[in-house]
């Protein structure tokens, strides 16, 4: 019996420590290519779409802020394998209007100036 229980803490001791000797898996991180719109015309609430040429297709929504600053939400669709079209949703940034921006959803990034279209 004493036997035993020797064999199973060894045991249990060398899981335990080959668990910790892993090292974690390094994270891949997309390149991002940034597509620069320059000034932009926003309205309040009304989405610019931009097809790729790959196909997918950048929705960047404003929204005017009563205090001059507009609130952009970049989202990014994609067709999967069946067919199905799936919306990534990006980021938001907040900004003045005229004051540069950019930011991006997986390899699709965006920089612009953005002008609020009263």
């Amino acid at each position: 019996m004493k036997c035993c229980l020797s064999l199973f803490i060894a045991a249990l001791i060398a899981l335990v420590l080959s668990g910790c000797l892993k090292h974690p898996k390094a994270v891949a991180t997309p390149n991002v290519t940034y597509i620069n719109l320059g000034a932009v015309q926003v309205s309040d609430g009304t989405p610019i779409r931009h097809t790729l040429s790959d196909g997918r297709t950048y929705i960047l929504t404003p929204t005017i802020l009563k205090d001059g600053r507009i609130d952009m939400r970049l989202d990014l669709q994609v067709t999967n394998s069946s067919g199905a079209v799936e919306t990534l949703q990006g980021p938001t940034d907040c900004v003045f209007a005229g004051d540069p921006v950019s930011f991006s959803v997986n390899d699709v990034g965006i920089k612009m100036t953005p002008k609020a279209k009263l």
